[in-house]
């Protein structure tokens, strides 16, 4: 009878921290829903910022249509510590509810301002947004900027300014002029498929080849891979949404009336000794979109990538580009949210 009534304590004491256990899965379940609603509402936010543009703040976005619950977002100007607006920054402040729990997230955004017809990103010859190695016999006729560390080895050649997020290692000086570590980051503008599938001049559904003559005419499109290689005529980007294999010589033939842009959400590929005449952009948000190049390439523009790894030579000699690239004037302007803490 003793054995009975001890192994009948074990299995209320089991049955009871089952039920504990049950209950306790189903409120984290709850709250990290409400967590996950309250930060859908940052991200709302952001939407609403990059696609809508208000006049007007603050204002408040709200969603109760969803299956796991609500959340309620307050859009306003971002102040200082001395209750002054700070210039071209937003503070978010969201609340999510979730079957009776409920949490509370603010991040602060800052839009991407943008001077002229492009991105400040597009001022240097280089501008890599990770750590970045200047190296082997590379002559850069320009400036090079970091989100990152960078460091200059080998026997390569600077001719203008070098700016980092981190530190900058050039023992032998290869760097010709200033060289500012700890700068501010830069935010790298998004490339908006839907942005220029709508506004493309000629669009693809499905990967292509571009060879010979290539005339170009604003905006081409392409959803998936583009092989490019030839001569390229008019003024225009080509956007991809998968890699870009640029084999052998890629240059203008009008020289200065002429002018293209290479921007891939995934990355770009240079394949062999090649010369290109334009610029190269490459940058995902999701993941990490890079350029990577074999032999020697002599480019004459602007190489900016959120990863840059050549192996053998990288002659780049500066040009400022005047086609409208991402972050440009005429597409949807940037938000970058730039801090997070959860409130409860």
């Amino acid at each position: 009878m003793m054995c009975l009534v001890l192994l009948l304590g074990l299995g209320v004491t089991f049955v009871e921290m089952s039920i504990q256990e049950l209950a306790r899965a189903s409120r984290e379940k709850k709250e990290t829903q409400a967590l996950a609603l309250a930060e859908a509402g940052l991200d709302y936010g952001a939407w609403h910022l990059y696609n809508e543009a208000p006049a007007s703040y603050p204002f408040t976005l709200t969603r109760s249509d969803l299956a796991e619950g609500s959340f309620s977002a307050v859009v306003d100007h971002y102040v200082d510590a001395d209750g002054n607006p700070v210039a071209n920054a937003v503070e978010i402040t969201s609340t999510g509810t979730s079957q009776g729990f409920t949490s509370e997230v603010k991040a602060i955004g800052h839009y991407a301002v943008s001077p002229g017809p492009n991105s400040p990103v597009f001022d240097s010859a280089l501008f890599s947004n990770a750590d970045l190695t200047v190296g082997g016999t590379s002559n850069i006729t320009g400036s090079v900027r970091t989100n990152g560390n960078m460091t200059a080895q080998g026997t390569p050649t600077v001719t203008e300014n070098a700016t980092a997020v981190g530190w900058i290692h050039d023992a032998r000086n290869h760097i010709q002029g200033t060289k500012t570590a700890n700068a501010a980051r830069m935010t790298f503008p998004v490339v908006d498929s839907q942005h220029y599938r709508g506004n493309a001049t000629h669009s693809y559904a499905s990967s292509q080849t571009f060879s010979g003559t290539i005339e170009l005419d604003g905006i081409t499109f392409v959803d998936g891979d583009v092989n490019i290689s030839g001569q390229v005529s008019g003024k225009g980007v080509i956007v991809a949404t998968g890699t870009v294999h640029v084999n052998g010589n890629v240059t203008r033939t009008n020289g200065d009336d002429d002018e293209f842009a290479l921007v891939s959400t995934t990355g770009i590929r240079i394949n062999g000794n090649c010369d290109i005449e334009g610029v190269l952009y490459a940058h995902s948000v999701s993941d990490t979109a890079n350029i990577f190049g074999n032999g020697t390439a002599n480019v004459l523009g602007a190489i900016v990538s959120d990863v840059i790894n050549v192996n053998g030579t990288l002659n780049v000699t500066y040009r400022e580009p005047t086609v409208a690239l991402p972050g440009a004037q005429s597409a949807p302007i940037q938000v970058d949210l730039v801090s997070w803490r959860r409130l409860r």
